[in-house]
Protein backbone atom coordinates (compact mmCIF):
# COMPACT_ATOMS: atom_id res chain seq x y z
CA UNK A 1 0.00 0.00 0.00
CA UNK A 2 1.36 3.40 -1.00
CA UNK A 3 1.25 6.06 1.69
CA UNK A 4 -0.27 9.38 0.70
CA UNK A 5 0.31 12.89 2.00
CA UNK A 6 -2.32 13.48 4.71
CA UNK A 7 -3.03 17.23 4.51
CA UNK A 8 -2.57 20.56 2.75
CA UNK A 9 -2.20 21.18 -0.98
CA UNK A 10 -0.39 17.84 -1.39
CA UNK A 11 -3.22 15.88 0.29
CA UNK A 12 -3.85 12.51 -1.30
CA UNK A 13 -0.68 12.46 -3.42
CA UNK A 14 1.66 9.47 -3.02
CA UNK A 15 4.71 10.47 -0.94
CA UNK A 16 6.93 9.69 -3.93
CA UNK A 17 5.24 12.54 -5.86
CA UNK A 18 5.52 15.17 -3.11
CA UNK A 19 8.41 17.72 -3.09
CA UNK A 20 11.15 17.32 -0.47
CA UNK A 21 10.13 20.55 1.25
CA UNK A 22 6.66 19.13 1.90
CA UNK A 23 8.15 15.82 3.05
CA UNK A 24 10.38 17.67 5.52
CA UNK A 25 7.33 19.56 6.80
CA UNK A 26 5.48 16.26 7.18
CA UNK A 27 8.37 14.76 9.17
CA UNK A 28 8.42 17.80 11.46
CA UNK A 29 4.64 17.82 11.96
CA UNK A 30 4.48 14.08 12.67
CA UNK A 31 7.44 14.29 15.05
CA UNK A 32 5.75 17.11 16.97
CA UNK A 33 2.53 15.10 17.06
CA UNK A 34 4.39 12.13 18.57
CA UNK A 35 5.35 14.27 21.56
CA UNK A 36 1.74 15.39 22.14
CA UNK A 37 0.02 13.07 24.66
CA UNK A 38 -3.43 14.03 23.33
CA UNK A 39 -2.53 12.57 19.91
CA UNK A 40 -1.33 9.17 21.09
CA UNK A 41 -3.92 7.41 18.91
CA UNK A 42 -2.08 8.67 15.80
CA UNK A 43 1.41 7.57 16.94
CA UNK A 44 1.67 4.41 14.80
CA UNK A 45 0.51 6.22 11.65
CA UNK A 46 2.84 9.17 12.34
CA UNK A 47 5.84 6.85 12.77
CA UNK A 48 4.92 5.11 9.52
CA UNK A 49 4.68 8.46 7.70
CA UNK A 50 7.98 9.68 9.16
CA UNK A 51 9.83 6.54 8.08
CA UNK A 52 8.28 6.57 4.61
CA UNK A 53 9.02 10.28 4.06
CA UNK A 54 12.64 9.80 5.19
CA UNK A 55 12.97 6.83 2.84
CA UNK A 56 11.72 8.91 -0.11
CA UNK A 57 14.16 11.75 0.66
CA UNK A 58 17.07 9.34 1.03
CA UNK A 59 16.17 7.60 -2.22
CA UNK A 60 16.09 10.94 -4.03
CA UNK A 61 19.47 11.96 -2.60
CA UNK A 62 20.88 8.65 -3.82
CA UNK A 63 19.32 9.07 -7.25
CA UNK A 64 17.13 6.00 -6.77
CA UNK A 65 13.68 5.67 -8.32
CA UNK A 66 12.06 3.81 -5.42
CA UNK A 67 12.24 4.63 -1.71
CA UNK A 68 14.86 2.82 0.33
CA UNK A 69 13.22 0.17 2.54
CA UNK A 70 15.37 0.89 5.61
CA UNK A 71 14.32 3.85 7.77
CA UNK A 72 16.94 6.35 8.87
CA UNK A 73 18.32 5.97 12.39
CA UNK A 74 16.83 8.25 15.02
CA UNK A 75 18.75 10.74 17.15
CA UNK A 76 17.10 11.39 20.50
CA UNK A 77 17.26 14.64 22.45
CA UNK A 78 19.44 12.85 25.01
CA UNK A 79 22.04 12.00 22.30
CA UNK A 80 22.97 15.67 21.78
CA UNK A 81 25.82 17.04 23.84
CA UNK A 82 25.78 20.62 22.55
CA UNK A 83 25.94 23.17 19.75
CA UNK A 84 28.85 25.49 18.98
CA UNK A 85 27.57 28.84 17.64
CA UNK A 86 30.97 29.78 16.20
CA UNK A 87 31.54 26.64 14.15
CA UNK A 88 27.81 25.91 13.72
CA UNK A 89 28.48 22.28 14.59
CA UNK A 90 26.48 19.90 16.74
CA UNK A 91 28.21 17.48 19.05
CA UNK A 92 26.83 14.12 20.04
CA UNK A 93 27.57 12.18 23.18
CA UNK A 94 30.27 9.55 22.62
CA UNK A 95 27.92 6.56 22.85
CA UNK A 96 25.51 8.07 20.28
CA UNK A 97 28.35 8.92 17.91
CA UNK A 98 29.71 5.35 18.11
CA UNK A 99 26.23 3.95 17.47
CA UNK A 100 25.78 6.13 14.38
CA UNK A 101 29.26 5.23 13.13
CA UNK A 102 28.40 1.54 13.41
CA UNK A 103 25.17 2.09 11.47
CA UNK A 104 27.09 4.00 8.78
CA UNK A 105 29.35 1.02 8.00
CA UNK A 106 28.81 -0.29 4.45
CA UNK A 107 26.17 -3.00 4.37
CA UNK A 108 27.14 -6.55 3.35
CA UNK A 109 26.70 -7.12 -0.37
CA UNK A 110 26.40 -3.41 -1.20
CA UNK A 111 28.62 -1.65 -3.67
CA UNK A 112 30.82 0.64 -1.51
CA UNK A 113 29.81 3.80 -3.39
CA UNK A 114 26.10 3.03 -3.11
CA UNK A 115 26.52 2.33 0.61
CA UNK A 116 28.39 5.60 1.15
CA UNK A 117 25.74 7.60 -0.73
CA UNK A 118 22.99 6.01 1.38
CA UNK A 119 24.92 6.71 4.57
CA UNK A 120 25.54 10.33 3.58
CA UNK A 121 21.85 10.79 2.80
CA UNK A 122 20.93 9.24 6.16
CA UNK A 123 23.32 11.57 7.96
CA UNK A 124 21.86 14.62 6.16
CA UNK A 125 18.39 13.63 7.40
CA UNK A 126 19.78 13.09 10.89
CA UNK A 127 21.49 16.50 10.92
CA UNK A 128 18.22 18.18 10.00
CA UNK A 129 16.63 16.37 12.95
CA UNK A 130 19.46 17.48 15.24
CA UNK A 131 19.06 21.06 14.03
CA UNK A 132 15.33 20.96 14.80
CA UNK A 133 15.93 19.56 18.28
CA UNK A 134 18.60 22.13 19.09
CA UNK A 135 16.55 25.01 17.69
CA UNK A 136 13.58 23.87 19.77
CA UNK A 137 15.77 23.56 22.85
CA UNK A 138 17.32 27.00 22.34
CA UNK A 139 14.06 28.59 21.23
CA UNK A 140 15.79 30.30 18.32
CA UNK A 141 16.16 30.06 14.56
CA UNK A 142 19.15 32.40 14.49
CA UNK A 143 21.46 29.87 12.83
CA UNK A 144 19.03 29.32 9.96
CA UNK A 145 18.36 33.03 9.47
CA UNK A 146 22.12 33.74 9.17
CA UNK A 147 22.31 31.39 6.19
CA UNK A 148 19.16 32.85 4.66
CA UNK A 149 20.62 36.37 4.90
CA UNK A 150 23.65 35.19 2.93
CA UNK A 151 21.36 33.67 0.30
CA UNK A 152 22.44 30.13 1.08
CA UNK A 153 20.41 27.12 2.15
CA UNK A 154 21.15 26.09 5.72
CA UNK A 155 23.06 22.78 5.87
CA UNK A 156 20.54 21.38 8.31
Amino acid sequence: MTLTYPFGKEKGKPLTEVPNKSLEFLIKACTESLSDPSKVQYAARNKELINAAKAVIIARLNGEAAPAPKPAPVIKDTDIQGYDNQTREYTLKEAAAKHLAQQAQPKAGDNDIVAMRRDIAELKVLMKRVAGIVQTALGTTRAVSEFEQEGEEAPF
